[in-house]
C-alpha cells in the first residue's frame, strides 16, 4: 500500500493539503475545484451520490443526499437533484432541493410505486453517535407527480435500534414488485422489508454470516430469481441465492474471504455477460494498510452461483471506500469491457483519490493497474452514469464528477456541482 508520497511518486497529483474538512461556495452549475491555501468549512457534507432518469425524459439526473452540520445533533438532510440542461449538453439546471431524514448516508431508487416507471427514493439515515435506545429509520420518498424533479415528504419505516450502512432495491421474492435490504449495525443479520399488495412493507431478517456493511442484489445463477450478497465486518461476502422453488427464500450462505473490513460491494460481470462476479472495496485497518484495497470473486464457471477464490488489488492509497463497475455498454477503456473505479478517502489531511482499473482484454475478469485521479476532500462513495458523456459521479465533501474525454477510459477535470 502506498503511503501519501508514494501516491505522488507514481504520478498523482496531490493538491495542498486540506486542514479542515469541507466545501468551496460555488457559483454556475460546477466549476474547476482549486485550492488556495485554507479550506474554510461550509455546512454540508454528501454521503451518497446516485445517477436516474427522475423525469422519465431519457437525461439521467444527478443525485445526492447531504447533512447539514453546525446545527448541533442530529445533522439535518436534505436531498439534492441536479437535472442536465437540455440546451447545454454535459450542463446542469439550478439544483432542485428536498427535504429528508437526518443524517442520510445512502440512497436507492427505483419506482416503488409501480406503473409510473419514474424512481421514488429510499434513504437510510444513520446515528451519527450510536445511541441503543435511539430508533433509526428508512424514509420513503414519492417522486413528485408535478415533474418537478422533487421528491415528497418521508414517510418512515423503523429499523429499531439498528444503525444502517447501506441500502439497496430489488425484487426478492419474484412478485414484480421492489423490495429493500439494509445493512446495518447490531446484528448478523441482513434486514430485509418486502413489499405488499398494498405498497406496506413486512420487515424480515435474514442470517448473513456477519455484522453486515454493504449489500447488493443481482440473479448470481442466472435463474431469473433475484438473489442477494452481504460483505461482513468478518472479512467476508455471505451469497443468499433465492430458492426458485420458494420465492422470498433463500438457500443456506456460502461466505467467501476478501479483504479486511470490506465496506461497499457491488455485483458486475467481469469475464462473462452471463453471469456477474462480485466486487468489494475494503477499507482495512489502520495497523495493516496492505489490507485496504479491492477485491475481485470471479463466478465460478462450474458451479452457477458459487465464486472463485478472491483476487485481490492494491488501490495505491488508504482507506477505500466504494466501488462502482463501468456499464459494458459504455465506452471504455477497451471497447465493450467494463471498467473497475475504487473511492479512497486516503490519509487524513490528503484528498484521497479515484482509481480506475481497466480490465485486462488478454484475461477476462483480471483487472489492469490502475489510473489514479485525485479527489477533493476524500471520496467516500462513487458512482458512474451516462450523462452527456460516461461519467464517475462521487460524494466527496461535496459532488464531483470526472467526464470522459474523446480518448475512452480516460478522464477529464475534476468539476463540483452546485449544491
Amino acid at each position: 500500500m502506498s503511503t501519501p508520497s508514494a501516491v505522488l511518486r507514481s504520478g498523482l497529483i496531490l493538491a495542498t493539503p486540506i486542514l479542515f474538512l469541507g466545501l468551496l461556495a460555488c457559483g454556475g452549475d460546477y466549476y474547476d475545484r482549486h485550492y488556495d491555501g485554507f479550506i474554510t468549512q461550509s455546512g454540508y457534507l454528501t454521503k451518497a451520490v446516485a445517477v436516474a432518469d427522475v423525469l422519465g425524459n431519457g437525461k439521467p439526473a444527478v443525485i445526492s443526499a447531504n447533512a447539514i452540520y453546525g446545527e448541533g445533533l442530529p445533522h439535518r438532510g436534505f436531498i439534492t437533484v441536479r437535472l442536465q440542461d437540455p440546451a447545454n449538453v454535459g450542463h446542469f439546471l439550478d439544483p432542485i432541493e428536498s427535504d429528508t431524514g437526518h443524517d442520510p448516508v445512502a440512497l436507492a431508487l427505483a419506482d416503488l410505486s409501480g406503473g409510473t416507471g419514474l424512481p421514488d427514493l429510499v434513504v437510510a439515515h444513520r446515528q451519527p453517535v450510536a445511541d441503543p435506545e435511539a430508533t433509526t429509520t428508512l424514509s420513503l420518498q414519492k417522486h413528485d407527480p408535478t415533474g418537478s424533479g422533487k421528491f415528497q415528504a418521508p414517510t418512515t419505516l423503523s429499523l429499531g435500534s439498528r444503525n444502517p450502512t447501506d441500502v439497496v432495491l430489488g425484487d426478492l421474492n419474484h412478485d414484480g414488485k421492489p423490495d429493500i435490504v439494509v445493512a446495518a449495525d447490531g446484528a448478523n443479520t441482513v434486514l430485509v422489508f418486502f413489499q405488499n399488495a398494498d405498497g406496506s412493507f413486512t420487515s424480515t431478517p435474514l442470517a448473513a454470516g456477519g455484522v453486515p456493511t454493504s449489500v447488493a442484489v443481482a440473479d448470481l445463477n442466472h435463474d431469473g430469481y433475484q438473489d442477494l450478497v452481504v460483505a461482513t465486518t468478518g472479512g467476508t461476502v455471505s451469497v443468499l441465492i433465492q430458492d426458485a422453488a420458494n420465492a422470498g427464500t433463500f438457500l443456506p450462505i456460502k461466505s467467501y474471504a476478501v479483504g479486511s473490513n470490506p465496506v461497499s460491494v457491488k455485483v458486475a460481470p467481469l469475464s462473462d455477460p452471463n453471469f456477474p462476479d462480485i466486487l468489494t472495496a475494503n477499507y482495512g485497518t489502520d495497523s495493516a494498510p496492505t489490507t485496504q484495497g479491492l477485491s475481485v470473486l470471479l463466478h465460478d464457471p462450474a458451479q452457477a452461483g458459487g465464486f472463485l477464490t478472491a483476487t485481490s488489488y492494491d488501490t495505491g492509497d488508504y482507506l477505500a471506500s466504494s466501488v462502482a463497475v463501468g456499464d459494458p455498454a459504455m465506452v471504455s477503456l477497451v471497447a465493450n469491457t467494463p471498467y473497475v473505479v475504487v473511492a479512497n478517502q486516503g490519509a487524513p489531511g490528503w484528498p484521497g483519490s479515484l482509481m480506475v482499473f481497466p480490465t485486462d482484454p488478454a484475461h477476462p475478469g483480471a483487472l489492469l493497474a490502475p489510473v489514479p485521479y485525485e479527489g477533493a476532500y476524500g471520496p467516500s462513495a462513487v458512482v458512474i452514469g451516462a450523462l452527456s458523456s460516461n461519467a464517475i459521479i462521487a460524494a466527496d465533501g461535496g459532488t464531483f464528477l470526472r467526464y470522459e474525454t474523446s480518448t475512452p477510459g480516460a478522464f477529464g477535470t475534476l468539476l463540483q456541482l452546485r449544491q
